[in-house]
């Protein structure tokens, strides 16, 4: 998985936000990679931005990296300034030519000079509570000449305490910590992915710190010190997406749901080995079960306590990439067409000759003949049933607690709580209370085993 993390004004809007943005977005993502904004906007403005885009995004930076949160804009983690410093700091900023001063603490707030006329202004430095904490305190300007001299005095007064981070014409203030690096930092810290993992993109001088720090592109439109920092100058995000997958390895391209030629020295070394593994459990004895679990752990990505598999398991690359949770049951002859991820929720359970396949080939001639695959990865929810003969096709996801009928074919995503039958599958009925009193036909279950 690799992580985008993008600016917003002047970067991934620059001649708006549109259809091409929004596909090659939903392309990266759909590769299983990530894509989220790193914005000085506050958390209010982003989220908002965020919604009117029609983007999925994966993770929202606000502040300059000092609020982490959630495309809906729950807050995962903050990076607090001493509310003390606030009165000083707007004082400053008014004194030097700043009108207008917003900032964030958990509500937000504005300050306004005298000299502002006709603004429903929420306080002025006499009016202004006292302020537990903040986030970020911001202003614009109407020259970035002007922007730049009162960066530098903040920097001058309270660079012990506050950093000044200037974006253009305006000028946001976090903690002495904090700039859009360290907040990416935080980000690989709550979802436990790694440096080598991001590539950064940006325009202006308050991404200065994450284009130096991490894999990064410079907008065409970028300032001139944003393009001497980064690794590489990019026309616009939809180039940047084109160029990263291009660049993938036939391994990462085989999970990426790009096309690719699984016949690859590199990734038919690494599948033989995961046969041979599966090869050893196929050849295991109905007595030896702790050597199967043991042989399971090594087998599959992930694989929960109390899951059990019987023999023969049919996998290509061996369980490698299967995501099973707690007490999954597979009957025998489970087929896993794994060339990239395959979850598989609590509780769920396989009849015998089911087929989970993740792969596909195009459709157009001349591809097929060179033996090119893409491949998409499946879901099963939890506490599932999969009848006898079941195939769920590529990048199908089936809702927890849902019924699939022996001998479906499984093409487009069934919900939660259904029992679904036919080829191709169809839902028939949802699950309810007829369900909580018969267990088959017209036998009851017995009220005493119901939780």
């Amino acid at each position: 998985m690799k992580i985008i993390a993008s600016d917003y004004d002047g970067t991934l809007n620059h001649g708006g936000v549109d259809d091409r943005k929004r596909e090659a977005i939903a392309r990266w993502r759909a590769a299983g990679n990530q894509f989220g904004l790193v914005s000085g906007r506050g958390v209010g403005s982003l989220v908002e931005l965020a919604q009117q885009d029609g983007i999925a995004y994966d993770f929202l930076l606000a502040s300059n990296g000092a609020a982490i949160c959630t495309p809906d804009g729950k807050i995962l983690k903050e990076c607090h300034c001493d509310g003390k410093l606030a009165k000083p700091l707007l004082s400053l900023m008014i004194e030097l030519g700043a009108t207008e001063c917003y900032g964030d603490t958990d509500y937000t707030f504005g300050v306004f000079s005298p000299l502002t006329t006709n603004h429903p202004a929420h306080f002025s430095l006499e009016t202004l509570p006292e302020i537990p904490y903040f986030i970020q305190i911001s202003t614009i300007l109407e020259t970035e000449d002007e922007a730049k001299r009162i960066t530098a005095a903040i920097r001058e007064h309270f660079g012990d305490e506050l950093n000044p981070l200037q974006n253009g014409r305006c000028i946001d203030v976090v903690h002495k910590s904090m700039d859009k690096a360290q907040g990416i930092y935080g980000l690989l810290e709550l979802c436990g992915a790694k440096y080598a993992d991001v590539i950064t993109v940006g325009d202006n001088v308050n991404d200065t710190a994450m284009i130096a720090e991490f894999r990064s592109y410079a907008m065409e439109n970028a300032v001139p010190s944003i393009k001497a920092l980064a690794n590489a100058v990019t026309p616009g995000i939809v180039e940047l997406i084109e160029r990263e997958l291009e660049m993938l390895s036939p391994m990462e391209k085989m999970r990426s749901g790009e096309l690719y030629l699984p016949g690859d020295d590199e990734i038919m070394a690494e599948q033989t080995a995961c046969l041979d593994r599966q090869y050893d459990f196929n050849q295991t004895r109905p007595t030896e079960l702790a050597k199967r679990t043991t042989m399971l752990r090594e087998m599959f990505a992930e694989i929960g306590e109390g899951t059990y598999i019987e023999p023969p398991l049919h996998a290509n690359w061996g369980g490698k990439h299967c995501h099973f949770g707690k007490n999954v049951y597979a009957n025998f002859n489970l087929t896993l067409v794994d060339d990239t991820d395959i979850y598989v929720g609590d509780g769920t359970m396989f009849g015998p000759n089911v087929v989970i396949a993740t792969a596909g080939h195009p459709l157009h001639p001349p591809l097929r003949e060179q033996q090119y695959q893409y491949n998409v990865p499946v879901r099963i929810g939890k506490n599932c049933w999969l009848g006898a003969g079941v195939l769920v096709m590529p990048g199908v996801t089936i809702g927890d607690n849902s019924v699939i009928g022996a001998g479906s074919v499984v093409t487009k995503d069934i919900p939660a709580n259904v029992v679904a039958v036919g080829n191709p599958c169809r839902v028939l009925r949802e699950l309810g209370e007829h369900d909580r009193e018969f267990y088959w036909r017209n036998r009851k279950i017995d009220p005493k085993i119901l939780k």
